[in-house]
């Protein structure tokens, strides 16, 4: 028989910690962070304030970098990409020196030659994961920063159902509630979205902003799920260590993403000489490389010391952070129905973890 499980809305930096976490044995939402002290408490808020910060930060700085900065040339998205992964794997490979006693090459090693299955479990995810990277920018250079946060919420309405057709989930009355609210509140964004802009003065074409938040919603939800279903048919995958995982993962996603490069640049099979891989790079550029790859860590912690309710509450918090800053950085101007809209998503958002 299906069971009820508990989806976390896997972001683009989160969606390895989501499927680690789901493999394992599901405790309450309100047993799910770990019981302790006064460090154990403190951890936790300390990573969800990390959280909160690299949300709002990472999509203002993006917004501003890919929407709003003018003179020089633009950024590649799939650039900012591949410079991500391989971060996130340097990172990856530190924590797996620092954790396994074998070592990170030797840990590598062995899962390589001796559970090759394992590693190329994580082909298939990487290549939605991928996709959904690349186009959370071309979404930000189309849109004002506060649409996307809360249509970018979509993830979790569109993770639920794979998880229904894929996983056979069943989901409990209140989470219907927060989904069928959830869905209302991104329509009344998304229709009304065109009508509440910032001061960016260039050319914009929100539709196509919203295609691709919506498309990377859908590609970052079936990967995260579809993961999760090979995982779970995967009689050691509570073996392999997170970190060790994620090397594979951001491996994979790191040859997508010099594919996307290669084919965003090239013109009839032949990269065109005007354009260079650090196209555009500046401090902005590298402040969002950097943003995106901490965010795995953060969420790793987060997992590990913070429950759900908490979780919901800092994603809520991080799109009202957000509204806040636009509109006072950015000159962001939203409609009544926006509002409204926006306050459904929020509401349904937190309703969701409880």
């Amino acid at each position: 028989m299906a069971q009820e499980k508990e989806i976390v809305s896997n972001d683009e930096c989160d969606i390895i910690v989501d499927v680690e976490k789901s493999t394992k044995t599901e405790l309450p939402a309100t047993e799910a962070a770990p019981k302790g002290g006064l460090g154990i408490k403190l951890a936790g808020y300390l990573s969800l304030l990390a959280l909160i910060f690299q949300n709002a930060s990472l999509v203002l700085v993006t917004r501003y970098a890919a929407g709003m900065k003018t003179g020089g040339d633009p950024f590649i998205p799939a650039s900012v990409v591949v410079c991500t992964e391989v971060m996130k794997i340097l990172i990856s490979l530190v924590l797996v020196q620092v954790t396994d006693s074998r070592g990170a090459i030797n840990a590598i090693m062995t899962e390589m030659t001796q559970h090759r299955n394992s590693c190329l479990q994580c082909f298939v995810p990487a290549c939605f994961y991928t996709l959904a990277s690349g186009l959370i920018y071309y979404a930000l250079a189309n849109m004002e920063v506060t649409l996307f946060q809360l249509c970018t919420q979509s993830k979790v309405l569109l993770t639920a159902g794979w998880s229904i057709v894929l996983l056979g989930s069943r989901f409990s009355l209140l989470k219907w509630i927060a989904l069928i609210t959830l869905a209302l509140g991104i329509v009344m964004c998304s229709w009304n979205g065109s009508k509440s802009a910032d001061n960016s003065t260039k050319e914009q074409n929100v539709t196509f902003g919203l295609i691709c938040t919506f498309v990377g919603a859908m590609s970052a939800s079936f990967g995260g799920v579809y993961f999760e279903k090979l995982l779970k048919k995967d009689e050691r995958a509570h073996e392999v260590d997170l970190w060790m995982r994620n090397i594979f993962l951001s491996w994979f996603s790191l040859l997508f993403g010099i594919g996307g490069y290669y084919l965003s640049t090239s013109q009839s099979g032949i990269v065109r000489k005007e354009i260079y891989f650090f196209q555009g790079f500046d401090m902005f550029t590298w402040t969002i490389v950097v943003l995106q790859a901490a965010g795995g860590i953060i969420v790793a912690m987060c997992v590990k010391f913070a429950d759900n309710v908490l979780k919901g509450f800092a994603k809520a918090f991080s799109i009202i952070l957000v509204a806040i800053v636009s509109w006072w950085l950015f000159g962001f101007q939203p409609t009544f129905i926006f509002v409204i809209g926006g306050i459904l998503v929020t509401s349904a958002t937190f309703l969701y973890s409880i």
